[in-house]
């Protein structure tokens, strides 16, 4: 029984992993999370934003990024209660005053607007997660070496770098503490000091590191000239389909948009009607199904799998 857990368990990992998505031209997927990154910018309403939101915690599930996202999910929570907090408490813009703290006026509108940047927020961090599941460095590397070969090396490696950052201090956390420096015991001083010489030892190791990838680099001549290498994407007849749906639906979003759909007015005044007319959930209708193709991909792929 226990080994065909594992293998059953083995088997979500590999679907997770591999998914449709997954398996996309790296173009597509650029195309389609810049595309989603910009809507989600420009629509700033918060049924548009609380929608997407809730569909990028879908596709972070089936992308197989769910535990990094409960990795970091306090960091997120506590950003996106500071955000909630303080508008209100700063900005005084509104004439629908709720109540007093002190002399402070807490307005209606700026808690809409604080809500509403939460949203967005936690919409593009969320989306961040989804993407560096489906997109890994040799995917960005294809698309934006051909480009600029300094640029796509320096931006692959400053994305790489906080999260290997993180591994080697855990790293250097468990073997200084055979060494009795711990940042549990001992005085406030003694664990800053010995925070601060972890911390310092995590940076030389990546600094060493960049300099041997830079000499390696270097070595190999990357950037002196024309530059040829291996093609591993195929752009097929799925790529171009998923391709041509994305930027026509992008485009659509993009023309209600410029026609005053999916944009709640604020300020100065809070507009009741969250939804003016029938145009309004077009618009949405049009933007929800912009989210949900990666979910089609990856529901037909994890069908056919299972089938």
């Amino acid at each position: 029984m226990d080994i065909q857990h594992r293998a059953k368990r083995g088997t979500r990992q590999l679907s997770a992993m591999n998914g449709g998505m997954q398996m996309m031209h790296p173009i597509v997927i650029v195309s389609y999370y810049g595309g989603l990154g910009l809507l989600c910018m420009i629509q700033l309403h918060p049924l548009f934003l609380f929608v997407a939101l809730a569909v990028l915690l879908v596709q972070v599930w089936l992308s197989g990024a769910w535990r990094q996202l409960r990795e970091w999910r306090w960091a997120y929570v506590i950003m996106a209660l500071t955000i909630l907090i303080w508008n209100p408490l700063f900005s005084h813009r509104g004439d629908r005053i709720l109540f007093y703290i002190k002399d402070t006026p807490i307005v209606l509108e700026s808690i809409i607007y604080g809500f509403t940047m939460m949203l967005l927020v936690l919409c593009v961090l969320v989306m961040f997660l989804s993407y560096n599941a489906l997109m890994g460095s040799l995917k960005f590397l294809y698309i934006f070496s051909r480009i600029s070969p300094r640029i796509a090396v320096m931006t692959a490696m400053a994305v790489r770098f906080v999260p290997l950052l993180r591994r080697r201090l855990a790293t250097i956390i468990d073997v200084q503490r055979t060494r009795g420096i711990s940042l549990r015991q001992g005085s406030l001083a003694e664990r800053l000091k010995n925070g601060a010489r972890l911390l310092q030892i995590a940076l030389v190791w990546s600094l060493e590191e960049a300099m041997h990838t830079a000499d390696a680099l270097a070595a190999k001549g990357y950037g002196t000239g024309p530059r040829t290498s291996y093609d591993p994407y195929r752009f097929d007849q799925r790529d171009r389909a998923t391709l041509a749906v994305s930027i026509l639906l992008n485009l659509l979003c993009l023309v209600g948009w410029l026609n005053g759909y999916g944009v709640m007015a604020i300020y100065p005044s809070l507009d009741d009607r969250m939804m003016d007319n029938g145009l309004e959930w077009v618009q949405l209708f049009i933007f929800i199904s912009y989210l949900i193709i990666p979910l089609i991909i990856e529901g037909r792929e994890k069908l056919r799998w299972r089938s």
